[in-house]
């Protein structure tokens, strides 16, 4: 659903064609932009990654859908952080693709659960637009 089957179809293929006008603008009145939702899933996969390596940092999960910068360079930063972030939570999940499941912590577990959450999002995305 990131970048499967075909990339143009996935989100990264999705969001990669939008303007920054396009990505801010609420989809109803008090209703979170495709550039928040977006943030939001960075946010999830960082948390991910560092909860991969046996770490529970905080989660200030309020502030996770901010865009503070919201101009064409912000849209930018945005979507280059997501595929940053995507591909070091691949490479987290395949430090474990050997591991027999009962020699994961729970914190992993528990993040592999959370991924699915993730999906939750490019679904409110997609509904937003129609």
């Amino acid at each position: 659903w990131i970048i499967d089957p075909e990339p143009q179809l996935a989100l990264l293929g999705t969001i990669e064609p939008l303007t920054a006008e396009q990505a801010f603008s609420e989809p109803r009145p008090g209703g979170r932009s495709v550039a928040a939702h977006v943030e939001h899933l960075r946010f999830m996969f960082d948390l991910t990654t560092e909860r991969l390596k046996d770490r529970n940092p905080p989660a200030e999960w309020a502030n996770s859908f901010n865009t503070p910068d919201r101009s064409p360079a912000g849209w930018d930063s945005i979507q280059r952080e997501l595929r940053r972030a995507y591909q070091t939570l691949l490479d987290g999940f395949n430090a474990y693709r050997h591991k027999p499941i009962q020699d994961w912590s729970p914190v992993p577990m528990v993040s592999v659960v959370r991924r699915g959450m993730s999906c939750f999002h490019v679904v409110v995305m997609e509904s937003d637009r129609t």
